[in-house]
């Protein structure tokens, strides 16, 4: 039976100012605009390019923030050690190729959407097949967001499961169909500060329980936790140096260069020189984010080193693992667990609704801005034919 704790009055109260803060951006940025005019499309959905590369790179780094992160990779160094940190490599890689491939391409052609780019390339009937295929991903993959999280939680601080559902499906939807793009790279912003005061705070306060990062650092690697290097080719090994290091690559790419979410948010940037600058500025950012996330994993192993939660039947899966040890590393520190609890939901907040709603709006209006498109092969980017992407 797992151990169900129980969240305190400070605790509720960190956590509900983080969705209040959320939404209040989304409603100033829809007043604001109410004021000043948000009359087309390309302005709701990249802010008519007028975004600098700094908070774009904040964003970046914030999408790729989910809850998963925030509470599966933790639990998946405690489990297996520190070969997931090869990811680093990963980011970076996958960084560079999108800077030089992607971004020159989206730019030249001075597009809102990928799928703007499949329709003049491969007509219509491809474009829709790809919407619904990638629909499809995000359907599944949202559930999977919104109800991983929302279940470990509510096993350890007696939190209400589908209360927390329904919470992150109103907060975003309000903010995100409020403010458009600008709402959400600010909002994005905001919740990444909260997710690295969480992930920095379990870090130190570990170090202090159990005695020092030294020591948690022996303690993992007597435990076979610290080994990052594994170059067996065994195909069935779920993290090697190939399969981590280099297919990963793979998966990263799409998802960087060609998912719309992305995609989006380096069309907001000023210019193509600041979208790779946010581009690359979100690869530091990650890379560190992604390093603490895995550190924390190691204060876990070191503070259950000798009581597995789950033998011990407190917790039933390892989902669960991270909020029972934000519990019992902050129980005597009242909103602690509140903004650990805030800092996971930032993660789900950001990743709910919004992609399903950026793909089904942009995919279902054809040409719906009317800027002066250009073919990247074009040098001086003169206008192309109609529906050609082919070199002059």
């Amino acid at each position: 039976m797992a151990e169900n704790r129980v969240f305190t009055v400070w605790d509720y109260v960190v956590f509900a100012s983080m969705l209040l803060i959320s939404t209040a951006i989304g409603i100033f940025s829809a007043l604001k605009h109410g004021r000043t005019g948000q009359r087309t499309t390309e302005e709701f959905l990249v802010g008519n390019r007028q975004i600098s590369a700094y908070p774009i790179a904040f964003s970046l780094a914030a999408s790729f923030m989910s809850a998963i992160t925030m509470i599966g990779y933790p639990a998946e160094v405690y489990n297996t050690g520190l070969n997931v940190l090869l990811l680093n490599f990963t980011f970076l890689l996958t960084s560079i190729i999108t800077c030089l491939i992607y971004i020159p391409l989206f730019y030249r052609l001075n597009i809102i959407s990928t799928y703007e780019y499949i329709n003049r390339r491969f007509g219509r009937v491809v474009r829709y097949q790809i919407v619904c295929s990638f629909m499809v991903y995000m359907f599944f993959y949202l559930g999977i967001v919104t109800y991983t999280p929302s279940f470990a939680l509510s096993q350890v601080t007696g939190m209400d499961m589908w209360t927390s559902v329904v919470i992150t499906g109103l907060a975003c939807t309000l903010y995100t169909t409020l403010g458009g793009i600008k709402a959400v790279v600010w909002t994005d912003v905001f919740q990444l500060c909260i997710m690295v005061i969480g992930l920095v705070a379990v870090l130190i306060q570990g170090s202090i329980h159990v005695g020092g990062f030294g020591k948690i650092w022996n303690i993992a690697k007597n435990g076979n936790r610290t080994d990052i290097f594994d170059f067996d080719p065994d195909p069935r090994k779920l993290y090697t140096t190939w399969s981590v290091g280099i297919g990963a690559v793979f998966g990263w790419v799409s998802i960087y260069g060609c998912n719309q979410v992305q995609v989006q948010r380096y069309l907001a940037c000023k210019s193509e020189r600041e979208a790779i600058k946010a581009v690359m500025l979100n690869s530091v950012g990650v890379i560190v984010l992604f390093t603490v996330s895995c550190l924390s994993g190691l204060v876990m192993y070191a503070v259950y080193e000798t009581c597995d939660p789950i033998k011990m039947n407190r917790v039933s899966t390892s989902d669960q693992l991270t909020p029972l040890l934000v519990v019992d590393l902050f129980d005597q520190m009242p909103g602690f667990p509140g903004l650990f609890v805030a800092s996971a939901y930032s993660g789900t907040l950001r990743i709910t609704i919004r992609p399903g709603r950026c793909v089904g709006y942009l995919a279902l209006s054809h040409n719906s801005s009317t800027p002066q498109r250009t073919s990247w092969h074009c040098i001086h980017f003169d206008p192309p034919p109609a529906q050609s992407l082919s070199p002059r």
